[in-house]
């Protein structure tokens, strides 16, 4: 053996009743020291993927009101880079579509509703986690025709006058933009009847409030009556006249935890992080409008 190689000197015990242990020095060499080492790091650092590949994946179903599309959808991207091991698994449509969903069959986890009656039909049927209702942001109710047209108003009531071959619209009687829509429409008086009245003919229903913001991008013959929000994020449309508070219907969203979540803690992580300031700022760069 090389002199200059490294030892080590184990305690070798001789099982006899007179002595009990002799030095032995035995010597290795220095490449299988080596090669020693390295195998340890190499068992420590699959230890270590194993142990970060064993954290489970967690879906979080998300029930929210179609008008939350984009914000939710950066929202959820920021989110789960801190938290890698959550999922977010999004349903948007109408609040009335997704309120009904969730009383036939409630599989999701967590129901921003772009109305506080829906959130109250969910509630009655005690479909959610007591004391987790919150109300989260509100919006606004915007008229919007084409940006190809030439349309202009200067006050509501210019409305009565305005030859436009459709009014777009969510469905008045169930989606919360339309019913919003409908509310503010009758409380505008034109010569005789109500806006309402006026245009009642001409309302064009669909089935959420970007599909009667489409409608209106789609022909510059139509106008439309859509959310705030919807108008910040979308190119093609021209705002007509902004409803204010004072003038028209308040417009609130509620966020709750579902009573039949089965991932409940990964959910009030989520539910904490969009009630967050950083976040509220989120919601109010695309449009929306704080609560404080």
């Amino acid at each position: 053996m090389n002199p200059s190689e490294p030892s080590v000197t184990y305690r070798i015990f001789q099982h006899d009743k007179d002595r009990m242990g002799d030095d032995v020095k035995v010597t290795f060499p220095q490449w299988l020291l080596a090669t020693t080492a390295l195998l340890s790091l190499l068992v420590q650092g699959c230890t270590s993927s194993d142990q970060e590949s064993s954290l489970e994946r967690v879906d979080i179903s998300i029930f929210a009101a179609a008008s939350l599309r984009d914000v939710l959808l950066e929202l959820g991207s920021q989110f789960q880079k801190e938290h890698p091991n959550l999922n977010l698994v999004f349903n948007f449509a109408g609040s009335n579509t997704l309120a009904l969903q969730i009383l036939a069959a409630p599989k999701a986890d967590l129901f921003i509703s772009a109305d506080e009656k829906w959130m109250d039909r969910v509630t009655e049927k005690g479909k959610i986690l007591p004391k987790s209702r919150v109300s989260l942001i509100s919006n606004r109710l915007l008229v919007i025709s084409n940006s190809q047209s030439n349309w202009q108003i200067a006050n509501a009531t210019d409305l009565c006058d305005l030859e436009f071959q459709y009014l777009s619209i969510a469905d008045p009687e169930a989606v919360p933009a339309g019913r919003y829509a409908k509310s503010w429409l009758k409380e505008i008086g034109c010569t005789e009847n109500s806006l309402w009245e006026v245009t009642r003919e001409k309302v064009a229903e669909t089935m959420d409030v970007r599909a009667a913001l489409n409608l209106v991008k789609s022909d510059r013959s139509i106008i439309g009556i859509v959310y705030r929000s919807d108008a910040h994020v979308s190119k093609g449309i021209r705002v007509l006249h902004e409803v204010r508070p004072t003038n028209g219907p308040y417009i609130s969203y509620s966020m709750a935890i579902l009573a039949s979540s089965r991932e409940k803690e990964a959910t009030r992580t989520l539910y904490q992080f969009l009630l967050e300031q950083n976040t509220i700022r989120v919601f109010r760069r695309y449009g929306f409008i704080s609560k404080s």
